[in-house]
């Protein structure tokens, strides 16, 4: 999906950025899809954090920087345990926004990804009733 968006985005941040959204995005994303394969470890904070710390060095830009830190500080949520639950992926998604309030020095109502960010794990904490999700 993200592929497919590549160009709309890449449009849609030259409106009113340095028009490559869609790019760096891409290559981030596909370089955690390709660092998937290579994880052994089981533990879902150390997977979080190595691919928060592959998207930092894939691309060290503004929107790259704000998703390694979503990923780092969510690895921290998830640190020790093999599964993540339901409950886990909240406290993911609440330490995400956390890292991109401190990191991005905003706040919700500013026009940023937390806009969207913010309500999305709020929605998802509603639904808490013990789903797992694995990995693998």
């Amino acid at each position: 999906m993200l592929t497919e968006e590549k160009d709309c985005l890449t449009q849609l941040d030259a409106a009113m950025g340095d028009g490559d959204l869609g790019i760096t995005m891409t290559k981030g994303f596909q370089a955690i899809y390709d660092e998937l394969d290579k994880i052994e470890f089981e533990d879902m904070g150390k997977i979080f954090m190595k691919l928060g710390m592959k998207m930092n060095s894939t691309v060290p830009s503004t929107m790259g920087t704000l998703m390694s830190i979503c990923l780092t500080k969510s690895a921290m949520a998830v640190k020790g345990i093999n599964e993540i639950e339901l409950k886990d992926a909240v406290n993911m998604g609440r330490a995400a926004v956390k890292g991109v309030i401190e990191r991005g020095k905003t706040k919700v109502g500013n026009k940023t990804m937390l806009d969207a960010l913010h309500p999305a794990v709020e929605a998802l904490s509603k639904s808490l009733d013990g789903v797992i999700f694995r990995l693998k």
